[in-house]
């Protein structure tokens, strides 16, 4: 209202270029956009066409303005609706302050912290190992909640958590997780020790069948998902966003449209008086009569 107000003020200074009288001709409009806006009368003492535009074209800016708050603000205006999983561990790559929380000193924290590879060394700065989460609990809670908030992802077998996130969709109604669309992929492997072997190598064998048993891989594949945060995967896959940024490139074209048309309209005020004056002064020249005079006639 204020914004109107002042540009009405503006207005009246550019056509009579005069500011001595600014204050009262600010009071003057303000009083003009209160009565028009509050009690929805048109001004009857104002007559020019042009403080009528200027005024409806304001009230279509407040229009896509009221659109444009009504809009979800999430990301940036000027960027498409696009969505992106963490599925993979290189997925993890793309997203710096991402952290995975494995649970220490389980097969979990040795894959991802044995291998040397680029990779590998890269995710390794990313680990966060944890203790206590891998069974049902307060801790593993408190592990589901830093993943909902967005910071984190988990690595762990989907056997320990199945009932955790089933537990957590029964209390809400709903949940923030979503496991990847695909699992790691790692394969068992079985051996048989024998006696003869050197004692050391026995020792590697040994911790590499414990692992093994850690991660249930002599009943079944392996079958580690990286769960993050999202909707539950026992909802709708279609429905479950990773990280989402929200399409807010119709608010942005409708607020610019509005600012365009005040500024259209802006400027036809300032310009409507001169053609206005032109199109009166054609008007009266057409309309003028030739009076000729004629000489009297000889009677």
């Amino acid at each position: 209202m204020i914004i109107m107000a002042l540009l009405l003020t503006l207005d009246l200074c550019l056509a009579k270029a005069d500011t001595a009288t600014l204050g009262r001709r600010f009071g003057n409009s303000l009083w003009l956009c209160c009565t028009y806006f509050f009690t929805s009368v048109s001004p009857t003492k104002q007559s020019n066409i042009h403080r009528r535009i200027l005024l409806g074209s304001w009230s279509l800016f407040l229009f896509f303005l009221v659109a444009l708050l009504s809009s979800r603000l999430v990301s940036t205006m000027l960027v498409k609706s696009t969505e992106d999983h963490v599925d993979q561990l290189h997925d993890v790559l793309r997203f710096p302050k991402l952290k995975i929380l494995v649970e220490r000193k389980t097969g979990f924290e040795w894959f991802l912290m044995k291998p040397k590879t680029e990779m590998f060394l890269r995710l390794q700065r990313l680990v966060e190992p944890v203790a206590g989460a891998i069974f049902p609990g307060a801790k593993q809670d408190e592990v589901f909640d830093r993943v909902e908030r967005g910071g984190h992802v988990v690595l762990f077998d989907r056997y320990f958590h199945d009932a955790t996130l089933a537990r957590r969709f029964a209390q809400r109604g709903h949940c923030s997780f979503r496991m990847a669309r695909q699992s790691l992929y790692l394969q068992p492997v079985s051996m048989l020790i024998r006696r003869t072997l050197d004692p050391r190598l026995k020792t590697v064998i040994k911790a590499l069948c414990r692992r093994m048993y850690e991660m249930a891989l002599y009943q079944r594949p392996m079958e580690p998902f990286i769960f993050n945060a999202t909707k539950c995967y026992q909802e709708e896959p279609e429905e479950a966003f990773a990280f989402r940024l929200d399409n807010l490139q119709g608010a942005f074209l409708s607020l610019l449209i509005g600012l365009v048309l005040s500024c259209v309209a802006l400027v036809a005020e300032m310009i409507a008086p001169a053609a206005h004056s032109r199109r009166r002064h054609h008007r009266v020249r057409a309309q003028k009569v030739t009076i000729r005079t004629f000489p009297p006639s000889p009677s």
